[in-house]
């Protein structure tokens, strides 16, 4: 439990504040320069502190002081991600969880939406990500427990799932245990606690965790809920879990959206650091958040000649084809290799893992690549960064006839 603790201590450092502890979740730049953080302030008990005003709050951008425009508690939809321990040892409080469960998503508000993901010896996207109760109803009825307890992959393919997803989005993880093989000898998942931080940080999803019995490391779970803007919850015993889950849902819907406007209101790509100190009765909390401004629009394309029409391929999926402002669509395969580095994570993108003992990383992360048809047989491909569109690097290629368009990555970030 110290040596997990101090991963995570060791990459986020502690909360600051005398009192309060105020946790950032997401910033918003949908309207940039107009920025919105989403935010929770909770008190020395672990309860959310309602009714805090624009005067309750300080904020900075890169250490300056910045004037808040506006503090409203936030109402908008969330995506959430259910991910539920079904491990062997859940046999004896499955009949608890699944009332607790179904009793939070009836709970949800009907703009709301949810997925569930499962884990045991591995980790199962049992409904993908709906508005449909009846259908995240059917899949929770259906769970039963058997086996390991995967933690981390599961709270990876949580975040995975939600790292797309626009507006509020939040992982709900329950579990009665720590990440575990069947004989207890040894971690279950291939990835570790501190990439799952590192991950659910950069990709700006909170882990809100339920933790459940005398296994449970209750300081960890709370820690990585503190670090990634969310909140742990510790019942005693399974009858009490109903009530975590509603606190839950609960303590989200008193977050609150600050919004201010950049003192740097170029889109410039830089990665900024906000600030935010709350106070309350006397008492004090500050969080941190980082967010990358968008980048500047590309500059007008040159005259050339036209572009060449690029082969369709079967298997290839649409991509985006510039030469000289004509933009074209075209089928072209594109096959990624190589180790990719994105979100934190170290991944080898168009591959199974190369470790054959580990459980297999998928490409999700791969960037989306545009392809510049220069001559027959001749491409440079564009990668970009899929969340911030950040231009990872350029590539030239040349095919020989009946060859496929392969792009070899190795991007530290």
């Amino acid at each position: 439990m110290i040596g997990r603790l101090l991963l995570i201590l060791a990459l986020f450092g502690t909360a600051f504040g005398q009192g309060l502890s105020t946790r950032l979740s997401q910033a918003d730049i949908d309207r940039y320069p107009e920025v919105g953080v989403l935010l929770t302030v909770f008190s020395e008990a672990g309860k959310p502190v309602p009714g805090l005003t624009k005067d309750d709050f300080t904020l900075d951008e890169d250490g300056n002081r910045v004037s808040i425009v506006s503090v409203v508690v936030e109402k908008a939809p969330i995506s959430v991600a259910l991910v539920l321990d079904t491990s062997g040892s859940m046999q004896p409080a499955m009949a608890e969880l699944k009332r607790a469960v179904g009793e939070f998503i009836r709970t949800l508000e009907p703009e709301d939406r949810a997925l569930l993901i499962t884990f045991s010896d591995w980790v199962l996207l049992n409904q993908p990500l709906t508005a449909s109760r009846r259908g995240l109803l059917n899949a929770v009825e259906s769970l039963k427990a058997d086996g390991a307890t995967a933690l981390y992959d599961a709270m990876e393919r949580a975040v995975r799932e939600l790292r797309s997803v626009r507006g509020r989005r939040l992982a709900v993880v329950f579990t009665d245990g720590r990440d575990q093989n069947k004989d207890g000898t040894a971690a279950q998942s291939a990835i570790g606690a501190r990439q799952v931080a590192q991950m659910a940080k950069d990709c700006q999803v909170p882990l809100w965790s339920i933790g459940l019995g005398p296994a449970v490391d209750g300081k960890f779970l709370g820690r990585l809920s503190q670090v990634t803007g969310g909140q742990s919850y510790l019942p005693a015993q399974a009858g009490a879990l109903r009530k975590a889950f509603a606190r839950v849902l609960t303590d989200v819907r008193l977050q609150y959206r600050v919004v201010y406007r950049s003192p740097k209101p170029q889109p410039d790509g830089t990665k900024r650091t906000i600030t935010v100190t709350s106070a309350s009765q006397g008492k004090t909390g500050q969080g941190k958040i980082t967010y990358q401004a968008p980048l500047p629009p590309p500059p007008e394309p040159s005259p050339s000649p036209a572009a060449t029409a690029v082969p369709p391929a079967s298997s290839g999926g649409e991509q985006v084809m510039e030469v000289g402002g004509q933009i074209q669509k075209a089928q072209l395969t594109i096959e990624l290799t190589g180790e990719l580095t994105v979100c934190g994570i170290k991944i080898w993108a168009g591959q199974r893992n190369p470790d054959p003992k580990a459980k297999p990383v998928d490409g999700g992360f791969t960037p989306r690549p545009r392809v510049f048809h220069l001559d027959p047989g001749k491409y440079v491909v564009e990668a970009y960064h899929w969340q911030s569109s950040e231009v990872l690097g350029l590539y030239a290629v040349e095919l020989k006839p009946g060859q496929k368009l392969t792009m070899r990555v190795n991007i530290k970030r």
